[in-house]
C-alpha cells in the first residue's frame, strides 16, 4: 500500500517507528531495512538513515523506544508483585500484537 510522500522535516522518530512496525508486522523483521523503510515513507533510504543518525538512535532502538512509550505507567503505590505482573503483561501484549519483534531483537535486551 503506497503511503503519501513525507518531507524530511516530518520524519520524527515516531513516524519512522510506526512505518517500521508496519513493515515488521506485514513482512517480518528480515524485510526491515533502510531501502524498504524509505519506500514505505516515500523518501530516499539515505534520508531515513541520516534522520536516525541525527537522533543517534539505531533503527531497532527507534522501534523499541516507540513501543516502550506505549506501555502504561505504573501507579506509584503499586506493590512489586503488581508492578512485575503489569510489566510482563504489557510485554506479552506487545509480543502478541507484533510477533515480528521477537525476530528483530535476536536475543538482545527488551527493557
Amino acid at each position: 500500500m503506497a503511503r503519501p510522500s513525507l518531507g524530511e522535516d516530518s520524519l520524527s522518530l515516531d513516524v519512522i517507528a510506526r512505518a517500521a512496525l508496519r513493515i515488521i508486522d506485514s513482512e517480518g523483521a528480515d524485510a526491515l531495512n533502510f531501502r524498504r523503510l524509505g519506500k514505505e515513507l516515500g523518501v530516499a533510504h539515505m534520508t531515513v538513515y541520516r534522520r536516525l543518525a541525527e537522533y543517534k538512535v539505531p533503527l531497532d532502538g527507534c522501534v523499541l523506544d516507540y513501543l516502550v512509550g506505549t506501555i502504561p505507567q505504573l501507579p506509584t503505590d503499586a506493590t512489586w508483585a503488581d508492578a512485575t505482573e503489569a510489566r510482563f503483561t504489557a510485554l506479552y501484549e506487545l509480543i502478541v500484537a507484533h510477533p515480528g519483534l521477537v525476530a528483530m531483537r535476536r536475543g538482545g535486551p527488551w527493557l
